[in-house]
């Protein structure tokens, strides 16, 4: 298979025996450098590292904040922000529905909203294991309100794959291939 377009051709997710890093999702794949991402294509920024010595970051509108060093307010300008995720590591919430997750100057994990790409969202809770073959790690999580099932993940560690189904539709609702935010190093090292 020479085109592994993963927006062209859904399925191919689901053959198994194609490894998750030589999928692409909008022309990138795992390890790809972030410095192919053009800040005119994202959307949001999350996770990015804050300035050193930054205290009380605030959302001005949602693409710029403002921070403080010793009293003094200072803005923290989205391009800012994305020089920070291209440095440090973080996550850019793409106008395409996509998040990929930058670590090391590269992209260590995507992550896929069924919202945006209705192919997944029809496969329910019951088949993702016929589906996608048996999982490593099926993992539940409940709301502490109520008790009431929040979501499912379906780990599997060899592809590396994760699966994550709405406990309220019980449909796919999110697909990260690679690895996690949490796992950028600049965040690892902090906390």
């Amino acid at each position: 298979m020479d085109n592994l377009e993963l927006t062209q051709d859904p399925s191919i997710l689901l053959a198994l025996e194609i490894p998750i890093t030589d999928i692409k999702l909008y022309g990138l794949k795992l390890h790809d450098s972030c410095f192919l991402i053009r800040i005119h294509d994202v959307d949001s920024i999350t996770l990015e590292k804050p300035p050193d010595g930054a205290i009380q970051l605030q959302g001005v509108d949602g693409k710029n904040f403002l921070y403080y060093i010793n009293g003094v307010e200072l803005q923290f300008s989205f391009e800012k922000r994305f020089e920070a995720v291209m440095e440090f590591g973080g996550c850019l919430h793409m106008k395409t529905g996509v998040t990929y997750v930058i670590d090391d100057k590269q992209i260590i994990g995507m992550r896929i909203y069924s919202d945006k790409h209705n192919f997944y969202k029809t496969i329910p809770k019951e088949k993702i294991e016929k589906v996608f073959g048996k999982a490593d790690k099926i993992f539940p999580s409940y709301f502490e309100q109520d008790g009431s099932l929040a979501s499912t993940e379906f780990t599997y560690y060899n592809r590396p794959i994760s699966i994550s189904v709405s406990g309220s539709v019980n449909k796919i609702s999110t697909i990260y291939l690679g690895k996690y935010p949490f796992e950028i190093s600049w965040m690892k090292n902090n906390g």
